[in-house]
This record gives structure tokens, C-alpha cells and sequence, in this order.
């Protein structure tokens, strides 16, 4: 697989660059390529560009980007860097997906695992969660090389085609980093308070007999593999977010709708709310265009 990295030059970039080495350490060299790209925005080169020259300003960059790479992601696999100028970091970002061809991107997130921030995404990871220009993956700021689980790969499935992709995209990474694959489907838990406790234990056992079949049938009938299924019954972020720590997954995987841009706008997704506030990388999947 190819990579880009969306390269921040501030230290919610780690995180990132950390994820990337990780997957450097697991995946073999001859199947992965990993390209830095700092994009410099107009408001930005207009007031360095009061103080020095152009050549100056990218010079500086590229040091800069240098310098994080060799402190943040030491080693001879993530070195290629590529200091760009855009409209917008994400433009930025896009337009380096596209010219590279590349298969995925990875981004840091402002709020670490365990902050109460009430704004957890930056704008150009809200921005790239939103356009979806390719599998986009989050990084908390704290994630550590070291720390990434040893654990599988976790698929998020909602058993629609949203689902599809990421499941494809998740066995992929699961196959590549000799790690497992667990698809997840979170069924909904009915609270009837009006019901005494042994049947609302009967319902719920009913309704998660119901999802572990309607599970496997999806499954067959995308043709998608898993070396586990699981159904959890809850509220979807909390059990996602709760199965990727206890099974210790070094990568959350969610698929996203085919909504039109005004309704990504307007309700935010899915996959952009747990992105934001998973204890875990999570990697956001657009549907099969």
C-alpha cells in the first residue's frame, strides 16, 4: 500500500507519524511506501513571505519536516517529504492522494485518549472526514509506537453496503500486518423499564441471536472473510470504542455513507464522531465510488 501523512509540523502530528512507523515495523518493506506532505496555505506564506524569501520559507519548512521525521519516525522507511502549497491543507493533502495515486491517508486528531476537549478534530481532519477523498485514519496526538495494540484489526460493520469497503480494506491491513481480523456488528439494546428482568434478558438475548445470523448472511453475501464474529449490544461508539481496548486492536475500521456533501455538513457521521473520540486509531472508509 501507499501512504500519505499528512505532516503538521506541530506535536498533534506525532501520533501520526507513530502510526506510521508502526506499520513500517509489520508490514514488509517491499509492500509499503511512505510520503510526508506539509502543505504551506496562502495565510500562512503571506506572513512569512513579509520577512523572507520564498526559497527561504521552503527551506525552513523542509528542515522543519526533517527534523520531525528523524525525531518522530527514526528508521529508513518514512523519508520521503514533500513540502507543497495549496488553497487549503486538505486540497493540499487530496491533491497528493491523487498525484501519487496513493491508497490511504493518515492524519493526527487535536484531543488526546484521554482529554475532555470539547473540540477533538482539527479543521483539516474534519475536512479530509468529510470529502473522504480516500481511507482516511486518525491518530490521537499520544499513541506511541510502542503502545499500538498487539491485538487484531477490528472491522465496524452496520451490515449495509457502507460496511463494504471498510471490511475490504480492514482484511487487507489485518492480512498485511499478519494481525486478525474482527468484524464487529453493534445491535441495539431496547430498555424497557415496564418489563421485569428475565424478559427483558429473553428479548435481549433474542435480538443478539437475531444479529449473529444477520451478521454471517451479510457477510456470505459480500463475499467478506472474518477469522471472527462478534455482535456487542449497546449504544455504537461506546461498544466499538470499548471492544478496540479490550481486545487490545491497534486499528479501529468504519465505513461511511454515500450522503451528499450539504448532509455531511449539516449531521455529523458515524465515523467522524468516533474518529474524534476513540481511544484508538480509526481509519474512515469511503463507500466504493
Amino acid at each position: 500500500m501507499k501512504w500519505i501523512i499528512g505532516l503538521d509540523l506541530r506535536p498533534r502530528c506525532s501520533g501520526a507519524l507513530h502510526f506510521a512507523t508502526w506499520l513500517t515495523k509489520t508490514v514488509p518493506k517491499a509492500e509499503e511506501r511512505f510520503i510526508a506532505v506539509h502543505v504551506l496555505e496562502p495565510d500562512h506564506l503571506r506572513a512569512a513571505l513579509k520577512f523572507q524569501h520564498m526559497d527561504e520559507v521552503l527551506a525552513a519548512a523542509r528542515d522543519a519536516g526533517h527534523k520531525m521525521l528523524e525525531r518522530e519516525a527514526p528508521g529508513d522507511r518514512v523519508q520521503e517529504l514533500e513540502i507543497v502549497q495549496a488553497s487549503s491543507a486538505d486540497e493540499g493533502l487530496a491533491a497528493a492522494l491523487a498525484r501519487h495515486d496513493a491508497d490511504a491517508l493518515i492524519v493526527g486528531r487535536i484531543a488526546g485518549r484521554s482529554e475532555s476537549a470539547l473540540v477533538r478534530l482539527g479543521r483539516v481532519a474534519r475536512r479530509l472526514l468529510r470529502r473522504l477523498p480516500a481511507p482516511v485514519v486518525v491518530v490521537p496526538p499520544d499513541v506511541e509506537t510502542a503502545g499500538l495494540g498487539s491485538g487484531p484489526v477490528i472491522a465496524l460493520t452496520s451490515l449495509d453496503e457502507s460496511a463494504t469497503e471498510a471490511c475490504r480494506f480492514a482484511a487487507r491491513l489485518a492480512e498485511q500486518t499478519g494481525r486478525r481480523l474482527v468484524v464487529l456488528h453493534v445491535a441495539p439494546y431496547l430498555e424497557l423499564p415496564f418489563l421485569k428482568g428475565a424478559t427483558v434478558e429473553e428479548i435481549a438475548r433474542e435480538q443478539r441471536r437475531a444479529a449473529e445470523v444477520a451478521l454471517g448472511v451479510w457477510l456470505e453475501r459480500e463475499g467478506l472473510r472474518a477469522d471472527e464474529r462478534l455482535v456487542e449490544q449497546g449504544d455504537v461508539l461506546d461498544r466499538a470504542d470499548a471492544v478496540a481496548v479490550e481486545r487490545d486492536a491497534p486499528l479501529l475500521v468504519i465505513g461511511a455513507s454515500r450522503r451528499v456533501a450539504l448532509d455531511r455538513l449539516a449531521t455529523p457521521s458515524m465515523g467522524r464522531e468516533l474518529a474524534a473520540t476513540a481511544a484508538v486509531p480509526v481509519a474512515v472508509v469511503p463507500p466504493r465510488a
